[in-house]
């Protein structure tokens, strides 16, 4: 890269659209050094909180994603001194949602929403509501993950509103797919069934491969759970094969854990058992987060339980520790009901986690 053989001193925004652009390539490392360079010139001006907040936010999105979550925080923190100084709600705003994503990766919910609101307190004033329906379909998926429905449905309606009438469709079916996440999981099945299929032709329009494919899958298992066994079919003839899949780890961990909980529903057990034995040594292989390592082995202790598995117990205790920094999740709630069902002696209730 350029920027890096040459003593150069660019603008703060070249330096954050070339590490943008290498973060893409999944170039991290470089992405860094250049934004490092970016905060040492800036240093060395007097009115440097502009460009160093920039260029501390952007770090602070590329650490994420490299999963170094303390560093991510410390450079959000310091772009949100340098906007405070400026008084600027639009960058503020900015700064405090970035923090937010930091928590609710981490399964922090109670972090995540306290930065949120005050990502939505500093845009009040500012009009942005491109900005203002972001921050509120975050709180949405906060509330979702911390099993408070009815406050997720309506942050994610407010939100979906908003890009409805900014004409923001891509961002409209992002919230309408977790809308339908929520539906599902409330147990309104023709509800979430409808909100499915609007959200799978937005993606069809806006030629979105893999949210038409995660569609599918989730109209597939509200089809197997209402025993329109034909429908399902229909919906999982259209997902490709696993290697497809797999270029997208997000997309492949959902989809296999839909044919996880399809084998089990079915009574299938041990298919179900292998499903979710690929599932976690998948997300082992890939360092994921806590939680999904922890979804997979909640799937994978159930299947064990049934089939009278020795290694149940101790696959239920660690999806319990993966779930516990957010005690709302529905989640954990049934590991510990499974738990204390089949093995109280190791899941009294008095050692439940409760929100």
């Amino acid at each position: 890269m350029e920027i890096l053989k040459h003593d150069l001193h660019p603008p703060g925004f070249v330096c954050v659209l070339a590490a943008r652009c290498l973060a893409r390539e999944t170039r991290f490392e470089e992405s860094l050094k250049i934004l490092d360079k970016g905060k040492e010139a800036a240093l060395e001006r007097e009115d440097h909180n502009e460009d160093y907040g920039e260029l501390a936010c952007a770090s602070g999105q590329i650490l994420r994603q490299m999963h170094r979550y303390p560093q991510a925080l410390t450079e959000y923190l310091l772009a949100r001194e340098c906007f405070q100084e400026l008084k600027d709600g639009m960058r503020l705003a900015m700064a405090e949602s970035g923090m937010g994503n930091v928590h609710f990766c981490q399964g922090n919910a109670a972090g995540a929403r306290m930065h949120y609101m005050a990502a939505l307190s500093a845009l009040r004033n500012t009009g942005q509501k491109h900005a203002e329906a972001s921050v509120l379909g975050n709180l949405g998926l906060v509330e979702y993950d911390s099993g408070r429905m009815r406050r997720a449905l309506l942050f994610l309606g407010r939100a979906i509103n908003l890009h409805r009438m900014l004409k923001n469709q891509w961002n409209e079916a992002v919230l309408g797919l977790a809308q339908a996440k929520v539906l599902l999981a409330t147990g309104y099945f023709t509800k979430a069934m409808r909100s499915l299929q609007q959200v799978n032709h937005l993606k069809r329009d806006l030629h979105h491969e893999g949210g038409v494919w995660e569609t599918s899958g989730l109209l597939a298992w509200i089809c197997e759970l209402l025993g329109k066994s034909a429908a399902a079919r229909g919906w999982w003839s259209l997902l490709p094969e696993t290697e497809v899949l797999a270029r997208e780890p997000r997309l492949l961990f959902i989809i296999s854990c839909l044919r996880g909980m399809t084998s089990l529903f079915q009574g299938k057990f041990q298919e179900a058992m292998e499903f979710y034995r690929e599932v976690l040594a998948r997300a082992r292989a890939k360092d994921a987060s806590d939680l999904e390592c922890a979804d997979a082995l909640h799937g994978l202790g159930f299947c064990q339980t049934l089939l009278g598995h020795q290694d149940a117990p101790d696959n239920l205790r660690r999806a319990v520790t993966g779930l516990s920094p957010n005690p709302g999740r529905i989640a954990l709630m049934q590991v510990q009901i499974a738990g204390n069902l089949f093995f109280p002696r190791h899941f009294p209730k008095s050692t439940w986690q409760r929100p």
